[in-house]
């Protein structure tokens, strides 16, 4: 089907932004119609031009629009601070990320444990305090703080390597989905014995509860 030229658009953005959803309303008010100031015979071929595209800009607000529970984390200055470690503001990236931490949002507590574990807050890497916000995260129900933490816990960075405590965050990770999880926890039970198995079933259905997990 031949339109008419058309042009190409290029989607860009950074962590946590989105093409306002007013923008993409504007643009459809702003279609153009058939026939201004005058009759204009609407034949299948026209109807169906003039549809395609707004039925487009509707499926990409659906597709631009993070589901809620992501979106209680992509506040403005968490977008802000992803910005600032973008264009290699560090040190206004952590001092965003330490404070929106301090106050409970899980994803600038992963991402604050990730800069710790990669030296870039104090110049070398710091497993304790990495292990420290990754459990933070990971006691709110985080998926990626799971996942961090558990790992941490199997190879005994942070803190002192523990089996079972490792299986069972991994497995809360990927009981929410995280395919590597599945895979590390997998390779871990295999230097499980019966009894660590029976009792990493017995810790996961305890943290199970405290997390409110079916």
């Amino acid at each position: 089907m031949n339109c008419g030229r058309t042009k190409k658009t290029v989607w860009r953005g950074s962590v946590g932004k989105t093409l306002p959803t007013s923008a993409l309303a504007s643009s459809i008010a702003a279609a153009p119609g058939p026939g201004k100031g005058r009759a204009a015979a609407v034949t299948p071929l026209g109807l169906l031009c003039f549809v395609a595209p707004i039925f487009a800009v509707l499926a990409l607000i659906l597709l631009a629009t993070p589901p809620q529970s992501a979106q209680a984390d992509v506040t403005p200055p968490f977008a802000e601070a992803a910005e600032h470690y973008d264009q290699g503001r560090l040190d206004e990236a952590i001092a965003i990320y330490r404070t929106l931490a301090e106050d409970g949002v899980a994803a600038a507590q992963v991402s604050l444990a990730g800069l710790y574990a990669g030296g870039e807050v104090a110049g070398e890497p710091d497993p304790a305090r990495a292990f420290q916000w990754y459990e933070a995260a990971a006691k709110q129900g985080d998926s990626v703080g799971q996942l961090n933490l558990g790992d941490m816990y199997a190879r005994g960075r942070g803190v002192e390597r523990d089996s079972v405590e490792a299986w069972v965050w991994l497995s809360l990770a990927a009981e929410q989905g995280r395919a590597w999880a599945e895979q590390r926890r997998s390779s871990l039970e295999e230097r499980m014995t019966d009894d660590d198995r029976a009792l990493a079933e017995q810790r996961l259905a305890g943290r199970r509860e405290r997390l409110d997990v079916p």
